[in-house]
């Protein structure tokens, strides 16, 4: 006699999947379309980790009953463990639609949307912002979802949208308070905001709900790292590597760190051992290679390699200005946009604590300094004023006093964005120093440049259009590194040098003439410099 299905549910319930699938089987001899006995038995496959069986048990079930949501939900979830997302994703929306007010339906849509939308899907951003309305769907029909709020505002980061899923994350804390996962994401959206100190504040509560927790660690020290905390960081990444010994990432990101923390040596063994864990990871083989250029002169050929290896994983323009800059090479001309944004986003929140508390720069008062002595501009009235390269406003804030209209330029939209907070310019260009010059025909009386020149080489189209922006007695200002050669030279710093020849060669071509050169350091880290400053010819 056929034991009943109330038997084998019970087996189910109380752990004991032998006997329930036993009496399921029975079930099924008797009845092949019993619907319910195959959809239980399908997960009974699925609690085993027999995926395959489990989607083809369930799939006969749902067919037999069509729109039934539990089964498609089940479905949904078995075929998103199979890694089959669009096949997920279908099941799983027509689960919500057979039954709309299931709020675990829509958050396991959600879940699968997001994982379709970091797949690298064409359809990517469509699939982002449908797990954002399943989200809230979930949320609107069960508001103390916290597991629903943390995963929306890992949709809305992923979208851009920070200060939403900032939102949707402190939301998830306040409904499940020691939520160790959500602490983390809110500290990477803090991050990613530029708030960094709130970050770190949030990573340090995560890791006291969960000292063990590897992706807190990471974060926290890649933070401190942002925020010049070198030793902070070496620390937190160590204990990342030490609880996950098979983490590629986190050994590759504790080489970057003793790397600046200056510990060359021992940063090439942790490169290594992330090339070792993950052959095939770009970024492991330039951990490497950075690594071994800073151990030069003996390491230079096997830096070039590695930088090499990186490039052949993946082509990326900054690493590529990298190695050219390694090897000295004379063809190449101006440094890489995503070289410099990513050079100067990063820098932004340590950028003058290290810059000018560490380094000594003293560019901007040298060219200030120039101006005001050898300028002769007419002192009848305020100046308007260009900052190209501006960053955080070094030089801004001292030409503020003395300008009627004072506009900024760079290439960092997060350089842009801490100028901006300071409320320094009256008006402030994310982009090209270039375009930005042309735009403004006879516009400025001072445009001012505070080691801009060293990431630009090739000045042959830039002194052209600052003459073109200037008026008649207006002048460039701007820092350069020393090169005694001919033209211009890409050091191994990462940085171009120019000579006094080619810049007044260029500067006659434009019609600029010459007012001063005044012999600088720049700073601690780098050779001596210039201070030159330039005149539109008038007439």
């Amino acid at each position: 006699m056929t034991r009943s299905l109330a038997t084998a549910i019970a087996h189910h319930r109380a752990g004991r999947l032998a006997e329930a699938e036993e009496i399921y089987r029975e079930i099924l001899a008797a009845d092949p379309e019993h619907a319910e006995a195959l959809h239980l038995l399908g997960l009974v496959a699925c609690q085993v980790n027999q995926l395959e069986a489990a989607e083809a048990l369930i799939v006969r079930a749902s067919a037999l009953v069509p729109g039934n949501a539990e089964f498609l939900l089940n479905l949904g979830e078995v075929q998103r463990r199979r890694g089959k997302l669009e096949a997920a994703a279908a099941s799983l929306r027509r689960a919500v639609e057979a039954e709309p007010g299931n709020a675990f339906g829509h958050y396991n849509l959600g879940v699968t949307l997001g994982a379709l939308a970091a797949g690298g899907a064409e359809e990517r951003a469509e699939f982002r912002e449908e797990a954002i309305r399943a989200y809230q769907r979930a949320i609107a029909l069960q508001p103390a979802f916290p597991e629903a709020f943390n995963n929306l505002g890992l949709s809305l980061h992923a979208a851009g949208r920070l200060d939403e899923a900032i939102g949707a994350y402190r939301r998830a804390l306040e409904l499940k308070p020691g939520y160790a996962e959500a602490e983390t994401n809110l500290g990477k959206a803090l991050w990613e905001a530029g708030r960094l100190q709130e970050a770190v504040t949030a990573f340090e509560k995560a890791l006291a709900l969960a000292p063990d927790f590897v992706a807190a660690h990471t974060n926290l020290g890649l933070a401190q790292r942002a925020l010049g905390r070198r030793g902070e960081s070496v620390a937190s990444l160590r204990r990342a590597a030490d609880l996950m010994p098979g983490s590629a990432e986190a050994q590759r990101e504790l080489s970057i760190s003793l790397l600046e923390n200056g510990m060359a040596e021992e940063a090439e063994r942790a490169a290594r051992q992330a090339i070792g864990l993950a052959p095939e990871s770009p970024e492991a083989h330039r951990a490497l290679a950075l690594a071994l250029a800073a151990r030069r002169p003996a390491q230079l050929p096997e830096a070039v390699a590695a930088y090499e290896r990186a490039l052949a994983l993946k082509a990326d323009a900054a690493w590529a200005f990298e190695l050219a800059s390694l090897r000295g090479e004379t063809g190449t001309r101006t440094a890489p946009d995503a070289y410099v944004r990513t050079l100067f986003d990063a820098y932004v929140p340590r950028f003058e604590a290290h810059l000018v508390g560490e380094l000594g720069y003293r560019a901007p008062e040298d060219l200030w300094a120039a101006v005001l002595q050898r300028a002769t501009l007419p002192a009848s009235r305020k100046w308007d004023v260009l900052d190209l390269g501006c960053g955080t406003g070094l030089c801004g804030a001292l030409f503020r006093p003395h300008a009627r209209l004072l506009v900024g330029v760079d290439l960092a939209p997060k350089m842009i964005e801490r100028s901006r907070e300071r409320g320094i310019y009256d008006e402030l260009v994310t982009g090209h120093i270039t375009p930005a010059m042309l735009a403004r025909p006879a516009a400025f009386d001072v445009i001012v440049a505070g080691d801009v020149f060293i990431y630009v080489g090739d000045l042959g189209p830039v002194l052209p259009a600052a003459a073109a922006a200037l008026r008649g007695g207006g002048v460039l200002a701007f820092s350069l590194e020393r090169y005694d050669g001919p033209g211009f030279i890409l050091h191994q710093r990462q940085r171009f040098a120019h000579s006094l020849e080619y810049i007044r060669g260029l500067a006659g071509e434009a019609g600029l003439e010459e007012v001063s050169v005044t012999p600088t350091a720049l700073r601690k880290d780098v050779a001596p410099g210039w201070i030159v400053l330039l005149r539109r010819v008038v007439g």
